[in-house]
C-alpha cells in the first residue's frame, strides 16, 4: 500500500516510549512482589511463577519441564542441509495458500513438464 499524505491511519505519535510496550508492562508485573501462599514469604511474581512451572514438572508436565529446561540453556541449533542435482541450482515454489504441494502438482502437470518452465524462466 502506497503512502498518502494525510492518511488517517498513519501512526503519528511513533513507537511506543520504554514502559509502554506490553513486554515492559509485563517485566514490571513479574518484578512486583507478592506472598508466596506455601511460606507466607515475600517474592518476585517471576519466581513464584518459576516455583509453578517446576511443581508442574514434577506431577508430569513435561511441557512444563521443555519451557523451563528450553530457557536455562536454550534449545540447541538444529543443522539443515539441502541439497539438489550437482549441476543445477536449487529452486523454491512458493504455493498459494490455498493448494496443498500435492494439488499444486496435479494442477501444474508432470514433473518434466514443471521443470522446463522453471529452467525457461531462470535463463530469461
Amino acid at each position: 500500500m502506497p503512502f498518502k499524505k494525510n492518511d488517517p491511519n498513519i501512526n503519528r505519535k511513533g513507537r511506543p516510549k520504554v514502559g509502554d510496550s506490553i513486554n515492559d508492562r509485563i517485566r514490571k508485573f513479574f518484578d512486583e512482589t507478592e506472598e508466596d501462599e506455601e511460606s507466607s514469604k515475600k517474592c518476585k511474581r517471576i519466581d513464584l511463577l518459576i516455583k509453578e512451572l517446576w511443581k508442574c514438572g514434577k506431577k508430569g508436565d513435561f511441557q512444563a519441564l521443555r519451557y523451563l529446561t528450553d530457557r536455562l540453556g536454550g534449545r540447541p541449533t538444529e543443522k539443515v542441509e539441502v541439497s539438489g542435482d550437482e549441476d543445477r541450482p536449487i529452486g523454491i515454489v512458493f504455493l498459494p495458500q490455498r493448494l496443498t504441494p500435492d494439488e499444486w502438482m496435479n494442477e501444474q502437470g508432470n514433473r518434466e513438464s514443471m521443470d522446463s518452465t522453471t529452467e525457461t524462466e531462470d535463463s530469461a
